[in-house]
């Protein structure tokens, strides 16, 4: 990826060489410091990427003001009493990046948040590239849904055509445990996506008074308002949802000389999550977790009944500051699915690794199968020395420095003792900010096959 950007606010420091012998050098060192926040500032506006993503909220983040009692009490802020009119914040970057997989590519993104009370957002991004590559991105995030309290609204839709669109299907063995990288189908495609999810705030633990979190920072730190991180009871603390999710992903596939090859599937995904984290954006302390069941419907001529069971269990430890950190914390994850049905579903459902969340060094559904087990781990390191903190071009709080590791297996059926032999693994380094309130991400990761650059937002679990 290459981006631009430059801030004409910004002045050499005192002592700096005059005249035209200091601009070359100033204008690099600029460059450097700018060029990390544009990164994570496009992280931010392709956020809408991930096709499943948990949303963050319904919730508000605010500045705590000088009466926050940090303790747990009331946090008001100056000018943002309960009432008040909530202000929006809207953000617009155009972007550039290279790939092999669609060439040099343009295009522009942004974002506005704080509409209702607050809490619901509307992102979109798109670009279009050299080799005639178009992807249209649109996102809308913790919608109330009209006449409700407790009924939010988050979708997400996309319309992309790729030059070169890799599918790990289609000839016996491929995407499987033991599948060679070069298993797959190349050549121009599409792949078009749309899914909408109502969730049910339930009304207990954090949730009981307000289905709307109410987080106040300082410095980009938790100071009041955390929903969760204590005792294990859903019915005193955390959030609590009920998940409805309709469903439906097109992804066709022309090689050189053959008819095109058809992925469609469409269905609904009923989930149950408890999030016991005491900040969600960026938890600390507590765990979550989630079982979902996905039904894909034969509708379609290219569709079929598929139906798949997958938990998700995730935990966070504190290891507190230190004297060059401000937070360290170690987190864990464990994802795992089974196919219930005698038919399975498409490569990009179900039993698959390989992408943005997990396995992320791993091409994108680079395993698919009947089942799937997953593990992450993650060493989350906030440096008290923040090189961002005084750039002008945004409200950059904090910087992030992220060690990780993963291992993952997909099997033909769902045996634990299978399912922990002969794992894949791949490892990396995750470098993220708070910007704008928004956490963006850029992980650099590493498996024995290739490796990836994944830019997003928010974190992987």
């Amino acid at each position: 990826m290459t981006c631009r950007g430059d801030d004409q606010r910004m002045r050499p420091p005192a002592g700096a060489p005059p005249g035209p012998a200091r601009a070359p050098l100033w204008r690099a060192l600029r460059w450097v410091r700018v060029l990390p926040l544009l990164w994570l500032a496009w992280a931010v506006l392709a956020g809408p990427v991930p096709v499943r993503a948990e949303s963050f909220g319904p919730a508000l983040i605010r500045k705590a003001g000088p009466e926050t009692d940090t303790t747990g009490g009331d946090a008001k802020e100056q000018g943002d009493e309960d009432g008040e009119e909530k202000p929006t914040r809207s953000i617009l970057v155009p972007f550039a990046f290279r790939s092999d997989l669609v060439g040099l590519a343009v295009g522009i993104g942004g974002g506005i948040t704080g509409f209702q009370d607050g809490q619901m957002s509307v992102a979109g991004t798109g670009y279009v590239s050299t080799q005639k590559a178009a992807v249209v991105i649109g996102a809308v995030s913790n919608y109330r849904v009209w006449n409700t309290e407790r009924i939010f609204l988050d979708t997400i839709g996309s319309l992309g055509t790729y030059p070169h669109l890799w599918i790990f299907s289609g000839s016996d063995g491929a995407g499987n445990n033991a599948s060679q990288k070069t298993d797959r189908l190349s050549g121009r495609g599409h792949d078009n996506w749309l899914e909408a999810k109502f969730k049910y705030v339930l009304p207990w633990g954090g949730g009981a008074d307000d289905p709307i979190a109410d987080y106040r920072l300082r410095d980009g730190m938790l100071v009041a308002g955390a929903t969760g991180g204590g005792d294990w009871n859903p019915l005193k603390g955390g959030l609590t949802y009920l998940d409805v999710t309709p469903f439906y992903r097109d992804q066709t596939i022309k090689e050189s000389d053959s008819e095109p090859v058809v992925y469609e599937t469409a269905g609904v995904r009923l989930g149950l999550r408890h999030d016991n984290t005491d900040f969600p954006l960026n938890p600390t302390t507590g765990s979550k977790q989630k079982i979902a069941l996905s039904q894909g419907f034969d509708v379609m001529a290219d569709s079929v009944n598929w139906t798949a069971l997958e938990g998700e269990w995730s935990r966070f430890f504190s290891l507190g500051p230190s004297d060059s950190a401000r937070q360290r914390v170690i987190g864990i994850d464990v994802w795992t699915v089974g196919t219930l049905s005698g038919q399975r579903p498409p490569p990009f459902e179900g039993a698959t690794l390989g992408g943005i969340d997990r396995m992320r060094g791993f091409d994108n559904n680079r395993f698919n199968d009947r089942a799937a087990l997953y593990y992450g781990f993650e060493y989350r390191y906030m440096p008290r020395w923040n090189p961002l903190k005084n750039l002008r071009l945004a409200k950059v709080d904090w910087v992030q420095v992220t060690l990780f590791g993963e291992l993952g297996r997909v099997a033909d059926e769902w045996n634990l003792l299978t399912l922990n032999k002969d794992m894949k693994y791949d490892a990396g380094v995750r470098f993220s900010a708070l910007i704008n309130d928004y956490l963006g991400r850029a992980d650099f990761a590493f498996s024995p096959e290739t490796w990836h650059i994944r830019v997003m937002v928010g974190l992987p679990f």
